[in-house]
């Protein structure tokens, strides 16, 4: 079976992609063990600093 066929092909897919690299690489970097908010503040860094404006903790 093509991996093709699984893609995101919606109009946020390029934002889908960058956003979910950023948040593996920070996964990676940080491993096992951090609480969860300097998980988020390094995400939230992360993604500004590749072009993403992000609003952390957004109240709706």
């Amino acid at each position: 079976m093509s991996t093709d066929a699984h893609r995101f092909l919606g109009k946020f897919s390029d934002l889908t992609h960058k956003a979910l690299g950023v948040a593996f690489e920070v996964s990676n970097e940080l491993g096992i063990g951090f609480l969860g908010k300097s998980c988020e503040n390094t995400l939230v860094f992360d993604l500004s600093s590749h072009g993403i404006k992000v609003d952390q903790q957004k109240q709706f």
